[in-house]
């Protein structure tokens, strides 16, 4: 039976209560009080009543859609009305993405799919910006260049089988070039792995040779843990790419994780005592020859190593 929305109720939320759901009692200590006047009809199911000072009463539990919050709502017949909103339990797919966010994540590029939706709406509902492309492969290779232009790991995002494999070519660029990626791919759901489902691939074992480290959520309690390590091995030491694949019933599962703190990664020097033994060596050889790689350009170190090949007229390849 419908509710009559109730005055000076700061929730202002219509609730519709069921005769045939069940109610459990709680006590009033853990409620909210607001006045306001309404009355709750539903049948025989109806337990207001005073007891020493305290309240018996019944409770309806109305989750919400949008995955915001759920709310309480009680009836006291004198006109007295208790309130109190509980925050729900974010799914894993939500939890993912707050990771995203406490990484520094602007941007995701990718294509959504049916094993991904769960993903698509936490994206949606955050301050990340999707960005459609016409083929995985375009996606892995704008976020490989977006690495290596920010020095952040860019993300890139697709569903299983062949949008999965599209990834490919562009994430093991990454890796052998040394420019950060996090590649994220749906999965079928846990519970349909060991059947011949419909473009199922074993997507960790196949990305493992061209990552840094792949890894599958199979328990929604470790997603903090394993977005947190999939960005710090690419962005640590020498970049490369790393790949988190999301199955999609654990998607949907509640997950009891927050997101993990980002470290400060402090700049490491050389001893000086070995800077002086390299100095000796340079200064005695006879033909002398700078080999320049990828990790001068990661480290800016290009005015340095110019400077070094003028000063002592060595040859830089």
């Amino acid at each position: 039976v419908p509710m009559q929305q109730p005055r000076n109720v700061r929730f202002g939320i219509l609730i519709y209560l069921h005769a045939h759901d069940k109610w459990d009692m709680r006590p009033l200590s853990s409620l909210t009080r607001q006045k306001a006047e309404m009355r709750i009809l539903f049948g025989q199911n109806s337990s207001c009543r005073n007891r020493k000072n305290s309240v018996q009463w019944t409770q309806k539990k109305a989750v919400w859609p949008d995955g915001g919050c759920t709310a309480f709502c009680v009836c006291i017949e004198s006109g007295e009305v208790l309130m109190k909103e509980e925050t729900k339990m974010r799914t894993t797919a939500q939890v993912l993405v707050d990771c995203l966010e406490a990484e520094g994540v602007d941007v995701i590029f990718g294509i959504p799919g049916e094993e991904t939706l769960d993903l698509m709406f936490a994206i949606r509902d955050s301050k990340i910006r999707f960005i459609p492309v016409r083929h995985e492969q375009g996606a892995a290779f704008m976020a490989d260049v977006y690495g290596r232009l920010t020095g952040r790991a860019g993300v890139c995002l697709s569903t299983l089988g062949p949008g999965a494999t599209n990834l490919v070519t562009g994430v093991a660029d990454a890796y052998l070039d040394g420019a950060p990626l996090v590649a994220i791919t749906g999965q079928v759901g846990t519970d349909r792995m060991q059947l011949t489902s419909h473009q199922y691939l074993d997507l960790t074992a196949m990305f493992e040779p061209i990552t840094k480290r792949s890894k599958q959520i199979i328990r929604p309690d470790t997603v903090g843990e394993i977005v947190r390590l999939a960005f710090k091995h690419a962005e640590k030491g020498k970049p490369g790419a790393t790949h988190i694949d999301l199955p999609q019933n654990i998607a949907k599962m509640p997950a009891d994780a927050v997101p993990l703190k980002r470290q400060q990664m402090h700049e490491v020097y050389a001893d000086p005592t070995h800077i002086a033994a390299a100095g000796k060596i340079i200064s005695e050889a006879k033909n002398p020859v700078i080999l320049a790689g990828a990790g001068a350009v990661r480290g800016h170190a290009a005015a340095a190593v110019t400077e070094l090949a003028d000063r002592l007229h060595i040859p830089v390849v």
